[in-house]
């Protein structure tokens, strides 16, 4: 319900949240030693991600910064997702 009656702002204040939500659930099954849930999770993070980048408005330039640090985030959660480094799920 909540999503279904927010505007394209809060949307994106919720895709924040629940890419939030899968980071922690990344952090919590490399811990419990759950490979499939991890990388489950990290695909989850990625296309939340993904997600963001689609809904940038070129046309102004904090558009272009955050598209740039979104592409740093992929790039990071691909070397998690490989090597299920745990220091660098921490730092995204």
């Amino acid at each position: 319900l909540r999503i279904t009656q927010a505007n394209r702002s809060r949307l994106l204040v919720i895709l924040y949240e629940m890419t939030l939500c899968y980071v922690s659930e990344a952090e919590s099954t490399m811990i419990s030693g759950g490979k499939a849930d991890f990388h489950k999770s990290i695909s989850n993070i990625r296309n939340c991600v993904n997600l963001l980048i689609g809904s940038l408005d070129l046309r102004y330039k904090p558009s272009m910064q955050l598209m740039e640090l979104y592409i740093y985030i992929n790039r990071e959660l691909i070397r998690v997702d490989i090597h299920m480094d745990e220091e660098r799920l921490k730092h995204i």
